[in-house]
C-alpha cells in the first residue's frame, strides 16, 4: 500500500485484504489497525510493529527489558534511563542469566537457572 494512497473507499472493495514486507508490513498493520472494518486479511513479513512512540523511551521491568538488549543498549537513552533507575535488578537478571553458581548478595539470593 502506497504512503500517498487513500484506502479504498469503494463500494467494490468493500473489505481488502492487505500485505507488505519490512516497512511497507508496517503500513499494512497501521492501516488494519485504523480500519479494521475493512480489512479482510493481513500478511505483514519481516516488518516492524506499531509502536507508541511517546512511551517507547521508558524502560520496563529489567526482566522483560532484558530481552531487549542489544550490545549497545546502554549507550541509549532508553538504557541509560534503565539503569539509573532500576541498577541492582539489571545487575541481578544479567547474573541470573550468565552466571553458572548461586550466590547470596546482601538480603537478595541471585542463583543462577
Amino acid at each position: 500500500m502506497s504512503s500517498n494512497r487513500r484506502y479504498p473507499d469503494t463500494k467494490l472493495h468493500e473489505e481488502i485484504a492487505l500485505a507488505g514486507y519490512d516497512w511497507g508490513g508496517r503500513a499494512a498493520c497501521i492501516a488494519a489497525a485504523l480500519r479494521p472494518d475493512r480489512c479482510g486479511g493481513l500478511a505483514s513479513v519481516n516488518s516492524y510493529l506499531i509502536q507508541d512512540i511517546a512511551k517507547a523511551a521508558i524502560p520496563v521491568a529489567p526482566f522483560v527489558e532484558s530481552g531487549l538488549w542489544y550490545q549497545f543498549y546502554f549507550l541509549t537513552e532508553r538504557g541509560r534511563t534503565g539503569l539509573t533507575l532500576s541498577r541492582r535488578e539489571i545487575a541481578k537478571t544479567i547474573w541470573m542469566r550468565n552466571s553458572p553458581i548461586e550466590i547470596s548478595c546482601g538480603r537478595t539470593e541471585f542463583a543462577a537457572r
